[in-house]
């Protein structure tokens, strides 16, 4: 379905900042000729010529602007600021929920490289019979929100002006093109590195896409309406984030945007703009974290500014920033000051498995990491899991082991035999023989900084609390194992899914390392151990910084193979053979 009308959109050509500039889709050409190809941008959606007239009569400002509006395609923006091959697994797992789940193949997309952090997948408007209305953007939204369910992406893109950079078009920040990708290339792309290639020039990809075999496909998915049958937020809520700002404040990012915010109420209450700027400060001072004022990385009259840019907004418009403008642009000569104190840090925070082979080729993880074992049920992945955190309560390192199988008991007699390398049997033995205190000695209050947890039901937000009250600053968590942690996620892809991305959040949130043990399915039938096994979520794999692999040897029950799988800061693919010393559940490698 087309509809011809909508042919209008603003060009920013130089950067986000340059808007008002309304033109005819006919136009656009040879505009863009006149321009270095560096930051160009349209709108997400496409406007009648009352957007243009709109625009025009606001002094150049799109805010505000409700009216009609249609797309030819439905975007989904995947992006991650820290690393690109992040938002690469995210694509993949995008394309082929899109094609197992929904039914649309690879060939009814178009996908793009961004020009610097993510991608964007377009999918045809005919596959869910969108229709050109007022409504369009809180449709899309909700659309998102439902083929999206635990993966990530920018609900941004649905504001109705929003804007998004042009195919062919060179981003200011990386040098780098928005280029397009045919959907395989994402698919069986194992190193960024060759997209990045790519994005070194224009490209004009050449390929077959079929839309109209898929017209209404899923028509279902949308939430069509009214205005007056959409939901309306109550004018109790449309005040909470008044009082839930000026009493809590706001966080690096995002302190620029609550200014702007609040600076547009208090025009719109007929408070003058110096009063404004004074209220702003005083508020800015007391309760930001860390405050605007004083910030040396921003001008001094930053809050003045950005009071005076919301002032200038017509009456009634949302002041609400389109983009995060808290964000900090860093350069080599900004940065050198910090970089000797960043790199002791680094290399103190990043903590070691035990085994050598593994620990350099894996670079090690981090603080806010994640990293995960996949391993059978029964080849002792709770004592590989046990070996790494007794290896690192040894370096100084508190740890909690939420253990959801076993209790704390039996894992303390482990420690024991793991120490004094004895079998649980013998260590259960010696304590009934009432001479369990020759086992206790100095080395074993060495390790009086591990904890474990047993309490179930388990949960991720109370093991973050768990984490949070901990009697010690915690550096190591390890999670054995998490298809017993509890989730609301109804299917296993939805809940593993969830519980993969949740556990991400708090390694980030609570800065500690986060080492996940994973069940795999049973596709390996016992035998070698490789990514994607993990049972219930791709997602898994996608989100973890480091994977091992751990499975037995089929020749020799008593040994085992561990392989680095995924290494985002090193080499991958190392295997290296570990054996049980004697009949104690101590792991040695050769």
């Amino acid at each position: 379905m087309t509809y011809a009308e909508y042919t209008y959109s603003e060009l920013a050509m130089g950067g986000v900042t340059s808007r008002g500039n309304v033109l005819n889709a006919s136009d656009f050409k040879a505009a863009l000729s006149k321009n270095t190809q560096a930051g160009c941008y349209r709108n997400h959606f496409k406007f009648t010529v009352d957007f243009q007239r709109y625009v025009a009569a606001n002094n150049g400002s799109v805010r505000g602007y409700k009216g009609s509006c249609y797309t030819d395609y439905f975007w989904l923006d995947i992006d991650d600021a820290q690393e690109l091959s992040k938002a690469l697994d995210t694509a993949k797992v995008y394309i082929n929920r899109l094609a197992t789940e929904y039914g649309i193949p690879a060939d009814h997309l178009r996908t793009f490289f961004s020009g610097k952090k993510g991608f964007h997948i377009g999918i045809p408007a005919e596959v869910f019979s969108l229709t050109a209305s007022k409504e369009l953007p809180a449709i899309c939204k909700t659309l998102a929100k439902s083929l999206a369910g635990d993966l990530d992406y920018d609900a941004g893109v649905y504001d109705r002006t929003r804007l998004f950079r042009l195919n062919n078009t060179k981003h200011e920040g990386s040098g780098l093109y928005k280029v397009e990708l045919h959907p395989k290339e994402i698919l069986n792309c194992d190193n960024v590195q060759e997209i990045l290639d790519v994005a070194t020039a224009p490209r004009n990809l050449t390929r077959d896409y079929f839309p109209e075999d898929s017209f209404g496909l899923l028509d279902n998915l949308v939430k069509t309406g009214t205005p007056e049958t959409l939901p309306v937020e109550s004018d109790e809520a449309k005040e909470k984030w008044l009082s839930d700002l000026i009493d809590n404040g706001s966080k690096s990012p995002g302190r620029t945007a609550a200014v702007m915010r609040l600076g547009g109420y208090y025009k719109s209450k007929g408070i003058p703009e110096d009063v404004s700027f004074s209220l702003i400060t005083a508020w800015d001072i007391s309760k930001n974290t860390p405050p605007l004022t004083g910030d040396p990385d921003y001008p001094p009259d930053k809050i003045k500014k950005c009071v005076a840019d919301a002032y200038k907004y017509p009456d009634g418009e949302d002041t609400t920033i389109d983009i995060d403008s808290d964000i900090k642009y860093h350069t080599c000569i900004s940065v050198y000051k910090d970089a000797p104190a960043y790199v002791e840090k680094f290399s103190k925070n990043r903590l070691k498995f035990g085994y050598d082979r593994i620990d350099k080729d894996s670079g090690r993880l981090g603080k806010g990491e994640v990293g995960i074992i996949l391993a059978y049920a029964g080849v002792g992945k709770t004592v590989l899991a046990q070996n790494i955190q007794m290896y690192n309560s040894q370096q100084g390192v508190s740890s909690i082991m939420f253990s959801l199988e076993m209790n704390a008991m039996r894992l303390y007699f482990r420690q024991l035999g793991i120490q004094w390398k004895m079998s649980s049997a013998e260590v259960e033995k010696t304590f009934l023989a009432g001479d369990g205190s020759t086992l206790v000695n100095e080395k074993t209050d060495a390790y009086s900084n591990m904890m474990v947890v047993d309490h179930v039901p388990m949960s991720v937000p109370l093991m973050s609390d768990c984490i949070s009250q901990a009697p010690c600053e915690v550096g190591l968590v390890i999670v054995d194992h998490v298809g017993l942690l509890m989730d609301p996620g109804k299917e296993e892809y939805e809940r593993m899914g969830n519980l993969s991305r949740d556990l991400v959040l708090m390694a980030k949130e609570l800065d500690v390392a986060v080492l996940a043990v994973y069940q795999t399915n049973r596709t390996g039938n016992n035998g070698e151990i490789r990514l994607g096994m993990g049972r219930g979520s791709g997602m898994i794999e996608a989100n973890c910084d480091i994977a091992l692999g751990f499975w037995e040897n089929e020749n020799d029950p008593t040994h085992r193979h561990l392989k680095l799988l995924k290494a985002r800061h090193g080499q991958s693919g190392v295997t290296i053979e570990m054996f049980f010393d004697g009949t104690s559940p101590r792991l040695i490698a050769y």
